[in-house]
């Protein structure tokens, strides 16, 4: 499964020399401009490669527009729906196609909401063992 989505952007002509991480780039060059990536950004979100969708709870910290997946309004994402059916017939595939069991105890923790005391460790097999991954 893919850990982080495609980079979009567009290319763009440098308007005057630029010298970027010790390479000059001089005026008029084209060079790749990349956008939404403001979810990497280390000043609004602490750690950006680690997954903790938490970070989303306090929206009061995150500064508005900062994290738009898919755009919207007239620059909406044209992929954004069949995004939405590729990721269900992925689960779909998962859920079906593979065996699930826990790997750890069943015993829960409140704080204040129940919360599995060690986590929700799975394994992941194949129903029929000649399905190629």
């Amino acid at each position: 499964m893919r850990m982080f989505p495609p980079i979009f952007g567009g290319f763009r002509n440098a308007l005057k020399d630029i010298e970027f991480e010790g390479y000059l780039i001089p005026k008029g060059w084209q060079v790749f401009w990349a956008t939404g990536l403001t979810h990497m950004d280390q000043t609004i979100f602490p750690e950006p490669e680690r997954f903790d969708p938490t970070r989303f709870e306090n929206t009061t910290s995150v500064p508005p527009y900062c994290y738009i997946p898919f755009g919207g309004g007239a620059r909406i994402c044209p992929g954004y729906e069949f995004a939405k059916v590729e990721i269900l017939v992925a689960i779909h595939y998962i859920v079906t196609q593979f065996t699930w069991k826990m790997c750890a105890d069943n015993r829960f923790s409140r704080d204040p909401m129940p919360v599995p005391t060690k986590g929700l460790p799975i394994k992941i097999e194949p129903r029929n063992r000649n399905i190629g991954l």
